[in-house]
Order: structure tokens, then sequence, then C-alpha cells
């Protein structure tokens, strides 16, 4: 009697052993990098010029992570999402004003997902 259990559980176990394998082999989608075949990209290939800007920060102004940048004319639209916190300076590096009004009331906001600026310099904000 005993050796009919051992037997079943045996048979069972190698059937749901073989089901999961089937099914995780035919979901599995695999990428293959090969690391010796390697290019080298200059960030020049990716732009035209740089230009490093020196934001004139105060206790008022200070940036924590750039989640999103975007430049219009001669001004620099920065979102920090770690502080939910919108910045824009002049390319100069001159501090311009910031957009913090996170809340639950009228012209406040929850969460910044992405943002836009117009030609005319417009400010749009999308929050899911």
């Amino acid at each position: 009697m005993n050796t009919i259990k051992y037997l079943t559980i045996i048979i069972l176990a190698f059937l749901f052993v073989q089901c999961c394998e089937k099914n995780i082999q035919g979901n599995e989608k695999r990428i293959t990098i090969d690391l010796e075949e390697r290019t080298e990209t200059s960030v020049f290939d990716l732009t035209d010029s740089i230009t490093v800007v020196p934001l004139h920060t105060s206790d008022s102004c200070l940036i924590a992570t750039i989640n999103q940048i975007e430049k219009k004319k001669d001004t620099l639209y920065i979102y920090d999402m770690q502080q939910s916190a919108f910045f824009c300076f002049r390319t100069n590096g001159s501090y311009l004003f910031k957009i913090s009004d996170k809340g639950n009331g009228p012209e406040e906001y929850q969460h910044i997902e992405h943002f836009s600026v117009s030609e005319t310099g417009e400010i749009f904000l999308l929050e899911p």
C-alpha cells in the first residue's frame, strides 16, 4: 500500500515539474548580448553641442534630482520628482521661479508625471 502512495506521489511530482517547465519555457523571452562585440559611442554623436550652465541656487531653489529638463528660448524648465517641484532658470543660470503646489486643494497637484512647455512659454503639467 505504501509503495503505491509513494509511486503515485513521484508520478504526480514528475508531471507537475514537466508541466511547469514547459510553461516557463513557452513564455520566456530571451535577449542575447554579445559583450565582445561592443561599439563606442560618443556623446557628440548624439548632439550638436554641450553647454554647462551653473545654476544660481539658494535654500529656496535647491534641486535634489532632475527627472525632466526642457529648454525653450532662453529658459530652462526642470522637474524634480523627489521634491515634486518644478524649477525655472534662465540659460545664464539665474533663478526665475519654482512651482511646488503639492496638495489636495484647487490649483494644487498630487503628482506630476510629465510636463511640456509651449513656444509661448505656457507650462502644462500632466497629473495622472
